[in-house]
């Protein structure tokens, strides 16, 4: 049970942390461009 948690959790914050770093990612690449 306390495995599947952590399993779950670790999904979690994998899921976020990629849309976190992709937002960023596209928020760097946006300010970067020559207005």
């Amino acid at each position: 049970m306390f495995v599947t948690v952590f399993q779950d959790i670790n999904i979690w914050m994998f899921s976020i942390a990629l849309f976190l770093s992709s937002l960023i990612h596209f928020i760097d690449c946006s300010s970067l461009e020559p207005h």
